[in-house]
C-alpha cells in the first residue's frame, strides 16, 4: 500500500480505546471458551463511563475505526454514541477493519461468520471483512507474533491512508501492544507487566507519524 506526500506528512490524532469488560475475561479463572463474548454488565457500565469522560474532555473525533468483534462494536456503541448520535455516516464515518481484531486463536479471539456479524450489525459497512480469510485465524489474522507484527504495521499504514486528522480506534489489549511496537518474538503476549496492558475501555492519546517507510504511534504526554 502507498502512501502519498500528502498523507505522510498531514498529522494524524490517534486515540486508542481497549473495549469494555467482556464476558471471556471474568474473574481469576476467565473462559477463553466462548466464540466472540459480548460484554459484561460491568463492561456496559464501563463503556457508559467511557461516553462520559469523552463529552467532559470535549475530545473531537472525525473518524472511527473498530474491530469487528462483538465486545468492540458493542463498546463503540455504548462509549462513543455521541459521536454516532450528533452525527450522520457521511460526517462521522466508521471503518469496520479486522485488521484490528485481537491477537490469538482461542474461540474468545474469533468473530462471527460475516454473515451472521451483518445480520447482528446490518447499519455498517462489513466489506473489509470479506476478504475470503476472516474470520478465520491463517494468514494475516494468524496468531504468530511475527505475524500480527505484519498486521500491526498494515493496520497502522490503513490510518494512515484515512481522511480524518482525529480518529479514534476500538480495539484489543494485546493487539494494542502490537500497534504500539511493544512486541517481539519470544516474548508470551499473555503475560506482561501491568505498565503494558489497557484497562477497560482505557483510552490514550497519541500522534500517528510517518518513521522512514513505517508508521509508529507516539504518546502523547
Amino acid at each position: 500500500m502507498s502512501t502519498s506526500n500528502a498523507q505522510s506528512t498531514r498529522e494524524q490524532t490517534v486515540y486508542l480505546i481497549r473495549h469494555g469488560q467482556a464476558l471471556h475475561n471474568v474473574g481469576p479463572n476467565e473462559d477463553h471458551s466462548i466464540r466472540d463474548p459480548v460484554l459484561t454488565d460491568l463492561g456496559i457500565e464501563q463503556s457508559k463511563r467511557l461516553s462520559k469522560q469523552l463529552a467532559d474532555q470535549n475530545v473531537p473525533i472525525d473518524a472511527i475505526v473498530c474491530s469487528p468483534m462483538r465486545r468492540t462494536l458493542q463498546t463503540m456503541e455504548l462509549g462513543l454514541k455521541d459521536y454516532l448520535k450528533n452525527q450522520n455516516a457521511e460526517e462521522i464515518p466508521v471503518y469496520i477493519n479486522p485488521l484490528f481484531e485481537e491477537v490469538g486463536s482461542l474461540p474468545c479471539d474469533i468473530g462471527l461468520e460475516v454473515l451472521e456479524l451483518s445480520r447482528t450489525y446490518p447499519q455498517y459497512d462489513l466489506k473489509a471483512c470479506s476478504d475470503g480469510i476472516y474470520p478465520e485465524k491463517r494468514d494475516i489474522y494468524s496468531e504468530d507474533i511475527e505475524i500480527s507484527i505484519v498486521r500491526s504495521k498494515s493496520a497502522l499504514e490503513y490510518l494512515s491512508t484515512l481522511p480524518h486528522k482525529k480518529i479514534a480506534v476500538v480495539t484489543h489489549s494485546a493487539f494494542i501492544r502490537f500497534l504500539l511496537d511493544k512486541m517481539s518474538p519470544g516474548v508470551d503476549v499473555n503475560f506482561l507487566p501491568p505498565e503494558m496492558t489497557f484497562n477497560n475501555c482505557e483510552f490514550r492519546e497519541y500522534r500517528l507519524k510517518q518513521v522512514g517507510k513505517e508508521f509508529k504511534l507516539q504518546a502523547v504526554e
